[in-house]
Parts: C-alpha cells; structure tokens; sequence
C-alpha cells in the first residue's frame, strides 16, 4: 500500500493502492468503528458480518441496480456543464427528454447529449437515483450515522463520516465520488448561475442517506446535514490509523 503525508504531517494511504484484501479488512474495520464494535477477524469477521446483514430490517434485502456505465458518463456529463445552468437538479426543459434519459441510464445506454438540455440530464439522473438506488449506503451505516445526527453526537460523527467511503462497494464509492465533484462545481458557480446549492442538498439528502424502514419520520433537514458533511469526506485517502 501506498502512503502520503497530509498538511499536518499525519500519515495517510492511498485507497487505489490497496490489494482486495487489505480493502475488504479496511472496510471491515471502519464498519466495526461505526458499529463500536471491536475487530474480528478471519472466518469469525466473515459469519458475524454475515449474520449482522441478515438481522437487519426489511429494506436491507432491497437489490440496488448495479450502477452502470451510463451512469458515469451522465455524471461527468453534468459536471462538466453546470456553468451557466440555472436550477440544475431543480427544474427541467422537457418532460419527455428527462423520461427518455431515465430509459436510457436504466438500459444502460448512451444519452445523445447534442439533443437535451444539461438540466434534463440533471433531472433524469436524480430520478433515476431514486427510482432505483436506494443502498447507496449500507443500512446499518445508515441507521448509526441517522443516530449520531439526530442526538447531535459530534464525537461519533467524527468517526462515522470520513469512513463512510471505505465502507462502500468501489462502484459506490465512486458513485459518491462523482457526485462531490458535480456539487463542488455547482456550488463554485452558484452565484453566477442563481442556485440554491441548499435546496439540492436537500433534495438530495433523503437519496442518498435513505431512511431506515424504522426511522420513516426522520426529519429531511438532518439527512441533508449528513449528506453536506459526507460530501466533505476524503474518498481517495485514509488516516493510517483507519487500517487494522
């Protein structure tokens, strides 16, 4: 694995330097620090992970669809064009181009970008993420991180957010990735372009931190408040003190 030095001098690792195996020992350690549980290891860490997935509630047996390569290329589509959009993810041009551009992300095909509006592509991707990937994050990181804002618990945010990344799927942590990078040029430009970057974290918040099937009534203001702090986290590097 690969390590750096960050501003303070602390240690970090570099995620794309780890093997398959020292990434699925850092996920498991990350999730057992969000869990406040001590590390298992071996065959004993795989069963108890195992068991944990299938005492969750309901909605943990909810299949994401698998997040494609059209998807991808919608993302960095609308990073690279929010310059000059006004209301990006807020309102759309045409009804029917946002309908056809969820087609197309769920077939997994190319969108002819010449013929839409960026705005549509915006809208079509949003609902596209709610229609269809709802486990973005694992229930039990959703559930922890829900408590630890609702009872105001800034230790145990401390622990929770900036491993939330190294929990996730690579096809989701990269998801997540693109996503910093869209919000990171909406809001440079907000100014100029008139948006309300609140009102997306908004809108965003309850899809990507999705409410636990105990947890329906939770407020939106604090799911946009996890998800305004996640979108701060480090996705490329770790504290060497995160690995096991």
């Amino acid at each position: 694995m690969e390590t750096t030095n960050d501003d303070g001098g602390s240690k970090k690792i570099l995620y794309e330097s780890l093997c398959t195996v020292e990434a699925e020992n850092l996920s498991e350690a990350c999730n057992n620090a969000i869990e406040g549980k001590r590390s298992s290891t071996g065959k004993r860490a795989k069963i108890a992970r195992f068991v944990g997935e299938m005492c969750c509630c309901g909605d943990m047996f909810g299949s994401d669809t698998f997040i494609n390569e059209s998807v991808f290329s919608a993302m960095g589509y609308i990073e690279k064009n929010t310059q000059g959009v006004k209301d990006m993810f807020i309102n759309s041009e045409s009804e029917e181009n946002v309908n056809n551009c969820v087609k197309l992300l769920e077939l997994n095909e190319k969108i002819d970008y010449s013929s839409v509006h960026p705005k549509d592509v915006g809208m079509g991707f949003k609902i596209y993420v709610e229609e269809n990937l709802k486990n973005v994050i694992p229930h039990n990181v959703r559930k922890r991180v829900i408590e630890a804002y609702k009872n105001k618990d800034d230790d145990k945010k401390k622990i929770i957010i900036p491993r939330i990344p190294f929990v996730l799927s690579d096809p989701n942590r990269m998801f997540l990735k693109s996503l910093k990078s869209i919000f990171l040029g909406i809001e440079a430009n907000s100014k100029e372009n008139e948006v309300d970057v609140d009102e997306i974290y908004r809108q965003f918040g309850p899809l990507i931190i999705r409410r636990p099937s105990e947890m329906l009534d939770m407020d939106t203001d604090i799911l946009k408040a996890i998800l305004i702090d996640l979108m701060k986290a480090d996705f490329d590097e770790f504290p060497i003190s995160f690995y096991p």
